[in-house]
């Protein structure tokens, strides 16, 4: 029990050799932390654009318009012949839909 009381009252005498900033400069201090934290977000938000945006034209540039224009091959299941390659036995439910990639 000494131990806490002990403790209480050396950090009661290091609380008191604080120097606390006056009710100005805190609102002052506060003010300045709001707004560079405001700028840097929107510096990251405009910096997130800018890349985000340059990357999406690499992409559109070396995929030749990328995946939004691919239209999906439909091959109609049952009756049919199995393609090539297709494991043996089985019958699929619906229709088989199969990404094709514009031609360049």
């Amino acid at each position: 029990m000494r131990k806490i009381f002990s403790f209480l009252k050396e950090a009661r005498v290091e609380l008191s050799k604080v120097i606390w900033p006056t009710r100005r400069r805190t609102i002052r201090l506060t003010a300045v932390v709001i707004v560079v934290t405001a700028l840097f977000g929107v510096f990251m938000g405009v910096a997130d654009y800018g890349l985000d945006q340059g990357l999406q034209a690499v992409l559109d540039a070396t995929e030749g318009g990328g995946a939004q224009d691919a239209q999906p091959l439909q091959i109609p299941a049952g009756g049919e012949a199995p393609p090539e390659g297709a494991p043996p036995g089985g019958e699929q439910q619906g229709p088989v839909q199969i990404p094709v990639q514009p031609t360049q």
